[in-house]
């Protein structure tokens, strides 16, 4: 099957409410034989970061995990 980065609004929402849905993304992909890449699990979150840390970071993972 595929490796699939999990894109979706983070900016502005609850830390934990982010977390859990793209924790729901990942498991459906994980049911449906996929790898997911998820950026709430592989990014690093530290509170203070910029929307360009975040997708830079983005980037690269895309760059370096995904099919």
């Amino acid at each position: 099957m595929a490796r699939i980065y999990i894109a979706g609004k983070i900016t502005g929402m609850d830390a934990a409410a982010a977390y859990e849905l793209f924790l729901a993304a990942e498991n459906l992909l994980m049911f449906h034989g996929h790898t997911p890449l998820n950026p709430m699990k592989l990014v690093d979150q530290a509170e203070g970061r910029t929307y360009m840390a975040y997708l830079l970071d983005a980037l690269r993972i895309i760059d370096e995990q995904a099919e």
